[in-house]
């Protein structure tokens, strides 16, 4: 598939990339450049980074300036609710290695474990997913 191999070559020059090619590889699985396994890495990296960002973002606002104390007890929430959300996030995407590309689970633990640490702050949506054609 020229488009996804074209996408890959675009993303070989984005910051945290070759870290998840390396997280993918390093898991003992094999980089597919005519699968999108590669790119789904690439997704849940930049699903993982986004939300966490943003919610760390607003504990932080929230836990300085004047209503800090009255935010504090949301400060713990919205804490426990990016747990309960990377947990998900885990869980789909775990779902999908193992449904969609047939993977071994202790390799897509292993892969998950692995990507769960990495960031890719720069990913923009052209980056992350194919160009669809008009009608699909």
């Amino acid at each position: 598939n020229s488009s996804i191999s074209a996408l890959y070559a675009r993303n070989e020059s984005i910051p945290g990339f070759q870290e998840v090619r390396s997280a993918l590889a390093g898991s003992g699985l094999e980089v597919d450049p005519t699968s999108e396994c590669l790119l789904e890495c690439f997704r849940f990296v930049a699903c993982i980074s986004e939300m966490t960002d943003f919610l760390q973002g607003l504990q932080d606002s929230m836990s300085e300036g004047p209503g800090k104390d009255i935010y504090a007890p949301l400060v713990k929430t919205l804490a426990r609710d990016e747990q309960d959300l990377r947990w998900a996030f885990t869980r789909v995407f775990r779902d999908r290695f193992l449904l969609r590309y047939g993977l071994p689970e202790t390799q897509v633990d292993r892969l998950l474990e692995s990507l769960s640490v990495l960031t890719v702050p720069h990913a923009t949506t052209q980056d992350l997913y194919l160009p669809r054609r008009r009608g699909d």
